[in-house]
Parts: structure tokens; C-alpha cells; sequence
């Protein structure tokens, strides 16, 4: 039955990317108040995700797993693929045109949303943030609860990069420039998807000086962790991003530095926001 009431929010990605798609979905509950807002998350993808937010962020909302990842098999032949994607563009086209789809990933997108909208798709990772919002991701992740170190935190992602050939992980040698420009280093903490083996055998690790620690933590400890140091270097996952924006919010006259690829992103999320002064970009 056709209906106006629900709104459905497509969500693809890991753990920084729902966030993203969490927030979306708060603010849709804002304008449209009266309106059943449910979040599908995607397992397709580059590689299959689930869902990785705590059920309990998730309250206020009806929300589903989608099993179709594919994994680049499939029993269809190349014909059919390519008439079935082309069938799909038109309708999607089609139901933008009357606004019952909006494909929405700047806030510019967001600003043209129909009262009638049915779905939204997106990256949704340039939409500006409200301070608002920031502050709520702080209070959800308890990072006001975190002691402050003077340890120098690398984030460095690895894990589906080293097997998707359409795109790697930061070169280690940008890493090590970025982390002649921090303070002292007494102690660094590498943070990775990976374990420790697989991270020793990319990023030349023995030629650092200090204490050393390579550590494998959720998402969420990861941008505690991220967040309480006096130094960090993130590389390009959007759980980076995220820190670096949880960082920028909190102001504490940090150094964050970040890599080149993430400068774009970081602008458009951050325009609403002030104290950029302790950003780099590698």
C-alpha cells in the first residue's frame, strides 16, 4: 500500500559512514515529525558490512539489515546486468524527477527534499553538521569521560584496502612526514583494522622512536582514543574523519592532522563549525 507516512534512509558503509546516516536520519525525524522513519542498512558494497552501530543508538527508529551483497558473483550474464542497471537508472531518474527519490550527499542536495519524498540515498559525508550534532555523536560516545594523554595517536586503516584494487591505504612515508611536524613522542599509538603483524609488515614501525603500541579496538574506542591525545594523524577512513571532527568540536587546541584526500570532505561537513586552526592536511 502506497503511503506517505514512512521515509526510507539507505545506508551503505562501515561504522563512520552510518554515522553519517544516523545523523541524516535524526534531522529527517526533526522536519518530518509525524513521519515512520526507517533505516535500511546495506550489506552490498565494495565489501559486505553490517550493522555496526549499537542497537541502542538506533531507539525512535525501525530499522533492517539488507543481504545483498553479491561478492561479484551472480548468475546473471553481462547482457542482463547491463539492461537490468540501465532499467534502474531510468526509474531512478524518474522518481527523482517527481521528488519521490532524493540521491543526497551536500547539504544542497538536502535543501532540495519534496514533503513527499519517499527515499533517500547517499553517501551523505559532505552535508554540513550542526553543532548540535557534533555535540550529541560527544555525548553518545562519552568522550568528555576519556582523560587526556600526550601520546600521538596514528589511525591507520587498512583491513578491505589491502585487497580492493580500486583503492589503497596511505603511503607510510606521508604518515612519517606528518609525524615530524607533531610534539614530542615519547609514546605513539597506531591504531589499525588490522593486527599488529599485518601492520608491521606496511609501516616501517621499528624506525620509530618512543614506545610503540599497535592496537586493534572497536570503532568507538578507536575515536576515544582518537579524540584524548594531544597529536593525531588519521589517514582516509571516515572513522579519521570523524575524529578529526569530534576533534575540531571540542577545541582543545590539539593538533590533528589529516590526509589531502579528506580535505573536501572535511570542509563541507565542517563549515558550520569553528576553530579549524588545529587541522592539517598531509
Amino acid at each position: 500500500m502506497f503511503t506517505l507516512r514512512r521515509l526510507s534512509i539507505h545506508i551503505w558503509g562501515g561504522f563512520g559512514s552510518q554515522l553519517f546516516g544516523l545523523l541524516l536520519a535524526i534531522r529527517m525525524r526533526e522536519i518530518f515529525p509525524k513521519r515512520t522513519i526507517i533505516l535500511n542498512f546495506h550489506e552490498g558494497g565494495v565489501t559486505a558490512r553490517s550493522i555496526e552501530l549499537p542497537s541502542l543508538w538506533l531507539n525512535g527508529f525501525r530499522y533492517y539489515q539488507r543481504h545483498d551483497f553479491s561478492g561479484g558473483i551472480g548468475t546473471e550474464s553481462q547482457e542482463e546486468k547491463r539492461v537490468l542497471r540501465e532499467l534502474t537508472h531510468i526509474f531512478k531518474r524518474l522518481f527523482v524527477l517527481l521528488g519521490f527519490l532524493s540521491l543526497i550527499e551536500t547539504s544542497r542536495d538536502l535543501g532540495r527534499v519534496k514533503p513527499w519524498i519517499k527515499s533517500i540515498r547517499g553517501p551523505y559525508s559532505k552535508i554540513s553538521l550542526y553543532s548540535k550534532e557534533v555535540d550529541y555523536l560527544i555525548e553518545l560516545m562519552a568522550i568528555h569521560d576519556i582523560p587526556t594523554t600526550t601520546s600521538t595517536i596514528i589511525h591507520f586503516r587498512l583491513g578491505d584496502l589491502l585487497s580492493i584494487k580500486s583503492k589503497t591505504y596511505i603511503d607510510s612515508r606521508r604518515i612519517l612526514k606528518a609525524l615530524n611536524h607533531t610534539g614530542p613522542k615519547d609514546v605513539i599509538d597506531i591504531l589499525s583494522d588490522s593486527n599488529a603483524e599485518t601492520v608491521n609488515s606496511i609501516f616501517p614501525v621499528s624506525s620509530l622512536k618512543g614506545e610503540v603500541r599497535i592496537l586493534n579496538l572497536s570503532a568507538v574506542e578507536t575515536i576515544q582514543k582518537g579524540c584524548s591525545s594531544s597529536y593525531f594523524i588519521g589517514t582516509n577512513s571516515k572513522i579519521s574523519l570523524w575524529i578529526a571532527i569530534l576533534r575540531t568540536r571540542l577545541g582543545s587546541g590539539s593538533m590533528t592532522w589529516l590526509p589531502v584526500e579528506l580535505e573536501g570532505a572535511f570542509g563541507s561537513v565542517t563549515s558550520n563549525l569553528h576553530n579549524h586552526s588545529g587541522v592539517r592536511f598531509y
